[in-house]
């Protein structure tokens, strides 16, 4: 019988969830309707997730997490990068 460790699959959905807003950002360098704040929240909440779990030793929390951190990362810059570059054109 195979195992469905259901952890690693939630980690591999909250990565592919925002692959397409990243493509939106880069294709149309448009941030309207998203919030910085949302992302840095997200961002506070993930290195929570990942704390907790190398202190309860889950590896699925533990380095799951950090993909998707890494790529909140990354849409924090971009937006910021976008923004700023809307700013200028004005």
């Amino acid at each position: 019988m195979i195992q469905i460790d259901y952890a690693w699959i939630a980690n591999i959905l909250v990565f592919l969830y925002k692959l397409p807003q990243m493509y939106t950002m880069i294709t149309q360098h448009d941030v309207t309707g998203l919030s910085i704040y949302s992302f840095i929240i997200q961002l506070v909440s993930y290195t929570l997730y990942i704390v907790h779990g190398f202190i309860m030793q889950d590896d699925a929390l533990a380095y799951g997490m950090i993909i998707p951190l890494v790529q909140n990362m990354i849409i924090i810059i971009m937006y910021i990068y976008i923004v700023r570059v809307k700013k200028d054109e004005t």
